[in-house]
């Protein structure tokens, strides 16, 4: 049945009575004479048990200040401003000293060839004006030393009357480089201020065009780096007057502003953190896609939760750091004790990862089904679902057998320990992925993701978060177990389209459910969501609520941890006036001129139809979409041109 058409008797705010859910047949058949899934779910993974390991002897005197890897070998910066190999027989030292922040990057190009980047800031005299140097010294032996001799300065710019400037670099995946320059005093009759920006630059020549700053408005950046799987951008920026270390995450256009998307408290003894990085390596399986960073207090910690739905999730890590952290060349944590000893390498000692590697073994996915419905499964449809860049879904849940469902007052389906909610997205055609939600203990829900090869013959599990390229120039966002949790949430009641309003109308999938429920829904009263499209009688304000219900309210809703920044409940069934739509915007007005979230007969100046046709960070909702839904913009446009006014 076309899902238009399910909804003709549907009118928002009109209490109708739900189309008959079945009570016939295998509908409703005892769910005890039902099979038995295979699907059955598996244990936790367990907590990181982080322990370091010997990764290289250093025979530097003075302490590491920077290292990561390049070329296949270890590289550190120490506190003298000299840049060398960190090993027992590391050869001379290159003076790369200035008057602030160094920091450098080792790289080998497909000939072979090995350069070593330089960003530091120098003066002509003691006190003096400074300016800032990118440059480069190439390697005549692979990279076991470098020539002074050789250096090639590629970028100056001028820099303030102030010692101390602060510069930050790395590299990308696509081989561009990434440069901070911390904030100073503009130098009298300087036309080029590139201080407290952040610069992107193509460095495979002899000479650099400097293009247009690609962010601003930075303070003192002590650490960059660029995670070499989705290319986001991490900064760590220092701020005195707050005496605190920011953490931003840029992606795709670049800063919008300058809301940091953590705050680390930074004693005095202690002003500054040396940034962190995106774990991508395989010793420690549990860090997979989060970023790390040492704390002022010598902890490491892991923030692995970057999604919409309040601040992000950090992990304290027992394991002390007295120094910086750097990534290797093979994307492991290296540790540099701040007293110049060896390089540690960060590993887990936790058992192995209990989640089965693929998906056939999990056995929540049965290929000589149509739609990979395993025995004892339930698959069900949802009438306005999330927009996934226009991936077409198939969905089915497994509830142990002998268990109840109940059903929160607003139709929500509580499901019992064991459930395995499992749903597969497809691109033109072609299965992508699928997702396992699986319920460990009570209201104990962790997401999986596996991603499926080219042949559809399995999916490999996708530890961390991950981008993959598609055919036809698109791309596919792989979530983490972490980023999960930004939607699926307890106030969201954790499975999100497996509520009555959405199951409403769609065979016999709610009334299987219902078999199984403590309580019965009551049907009298429950008001379906409607589709997008759906004909007259449903209306504009039916067809745009379902569509915030469906994408927007699993974090804006009440007792949502989004609540503490942004006050805004997007339920279907919330009164309009308690919605909290029509104020003003409290987290920004895009440019907007007399914004408010919602403007009555005024898209235009509507910051929800800004958020949803944005591509960048002001993107809502910002997890793992990168495709405008025209359908879902077009609904709540139309709702807004014919509202009368606001309540």
């Amino acid at each position: 049945m076309n899902r238009a058409s399910q909804a003709l008797s549907i009118v928002l705010g009109v209490m109708v009575p739900a189309i008959a859910l079945g009570g016939s047949g295998a509908c409703a058949a005892d769910p005890e004479s039902a099979p038995e899934s295979p699907c059955i779910a598996f244990a936790k993974p367990s907590a990181p048990a982080l322990q370091t390991e010997p990764a290289a002897a250093s025979s530097r005197a003075s302490a590491l200040v920077r290292v990561r890897g390049g070329a296949g070998r270890l590289y550190a910066l120490d506190a003298d401003g000299k840049l060398g190999r960190v090993d027992a027989g590391a050869a001379s030292t290159l003076a790369v000293g200035g008057v602030g922040g160094i920091d450098f990057a080792v790289t080998k190009d497909e000939s072979g060839v090995v350069n070593a980047f330089v960003a530091r800031w120098v003066a002509a005299a003691p006190g003096g004006p400074t300016t800032f140097e990118l440059a480069r010294f190439a390697s005549a032996d692979g990279g076991v030393t470098f020539d002074g001799a050789s250096k090639k300065v590629l970028v100056t710019a001028p820099g303030g009357r102030a010692a101390g400037e602060a510069a930050s670099m790395a590299f990308a995946p696509d081989g561009l480089l990434y440069v901070a320059l911390g904030s100073a005093e503009r130098p009298p009759g300087s036309a080029v201020m590139l201080a407290g920006s952040l610069l992107r630059l193509d460095v495979s020549g002899d000479t650099v065009a400097v293009p247009p700053v690609w962010a601003s408005g930075f303070l003192e950046p002590r650490g960059l780096d660029v995670d070499p799987v989705t290319g986001d951008v991490w900064l760590t920026d220092y701020s005195a007057r707050d005496s605190a270390t920011l953490v931003h995450r840029i992606t795709r256009g670049g800063i919008v502003d300058l809301k940091p998307m953590l705050i680390i408290a930074s004693p005095e003894k202690r002003p500054a953190s040396s940034g962190g990085h995106v774990y991508r390596g395989k010793r420690a399986p549990a860090l997979a896609g989060a970023y790390v960073y040492p704390a002022p207090n010598g902890a490491l910690v892991a923030v692995d939760r970057f999604g919409p739905s309040g601040p992000p999730q950090e992990t304290k890590l027992a394991l002390g750091v007295d120094g910086p952290i750097g990534r290797a060349e093979d994307d492991e944590l290296v540790i540099a004790p701040a007293n110049g000893g060896g390089v540690s390498r960060v590993v887990d000692g936790a058992p192995p990862f209990p989640a089965p590697a693929s998906l056939l073994a999990t056995k929540c996915f049965d290929l000589a089904s149509p739609s990979g419905v395993p025995v004892g499964a339930i698959a069900y449809d949802v009438t306005t679902p999330l927009w996934s860049d226009g991936a077409a879904k198939e969905r089915f849940v497994v509830v142990p057998k002998g268990t109840k469902i109940t059903a929160r007052a607003d139709g929500d389906l509580v499901f019992p320990v064991g459930t395995v909610a499992v749903k597969t997205f497809a691109v033109d055609g072609k299965r992508v992925e699928t997702r396992l939600l699986v319920q460990h203990d009570v209201e104990d829900w962790v997401g999986y993701s596996y991603a499926w090869n080219d042949a559809g013959t399995d999916a490999e599990l996708v530890r961390g978060n991950r981008i993959a390229p598609l055919a036809g120039g698109k791309s596919w966002y792989f979530p983490s177990s972490a980023d999960c949790t930004a939607c699926h949430t307890p106030a969201a009641g954790y499975t999100l389209g497996l509520e009555a309003k959405q199951l409403a109308g769609h065979g016999d999938a709610l009334a299987r459910l219902e078999s199984q429920l403590v309580a019965p829904i009551d049907h009298a009263t429950l008001v379906p969501l409607v589709p997008v499209d759906a004909p007259a009688p449903a209306t504009a304000e039916a067809r745009a609520r379902s569509y915030l219900h469906s994408n927007c309210s699993t974090c804006h809703r009440e007792g949502s941890a989004t609540g503490t920044v942004v006050d805004l409940d997007l339920r279907f069934d919330t009164p309009l006036a308690k919605t909290g739509l029509c104020r003003e915007p409290q987290a920004g007005s895009l440019g907007i001129t007399d914004p408010r979230i919602v403007a009555p007969h005024d898209p235009a100046r509507s910051v929800i139809v800004a958020r949803m046709r944005a591509l960048d960070e002001r993107r809502m909702p910002k997890l793992a979409t990168r495709v405008v839904d025209e359908a879902g913009v077009a609904a709540v446009e139309a709702w807004i041109r014919e509202m009368a006014a606001c309540p």
